[in-house]
């Protein structure tokens, strides 16, 4: 595999991290139902595997979010009412 290879998976990886967490913000008994078997350490990004892990745990989504500091991510297409601004959810990550 070369580099650019390597460097194209990470991320992929990186990307189906995030859509995997957004998913579980927005409905995690969802999420955790379909990926359960996935495990927060196999995260590149750690915060994100913490943030799952939390989750799969029952924990609630938004102060999970606020703790990790990730919660502003989650919630950026939202207004501070929790009304969509977006047609489509799209949390922003760094």
């Amino acid at each position: 595999m070369t580099n650019k290879q390597q460097q194209e998976l990470v991320a992929w990886q990186v990307e189906s991290e995030k859509s995997l967490v957004a998913s579980a913000y927005l409905s995690p008994k969802v999420a955790v139902q379909d990926a359960a078997w996935l495990e927060g350490g196999d995260f590149i990004d750690k915060v994100l595997g913490d943030y799952w892990e939390k989750i799969k745990k029952g924990a609630d989504t938004v102060e999970s979010a606020i703790e990790l500091g990730i919660a502003e991510e989650m919630l950026g297409p939202y207004d501070i009412h929790g009304f969509a601004v977006g047609e489509v959810i799209q949390p922003k990550f760094r």
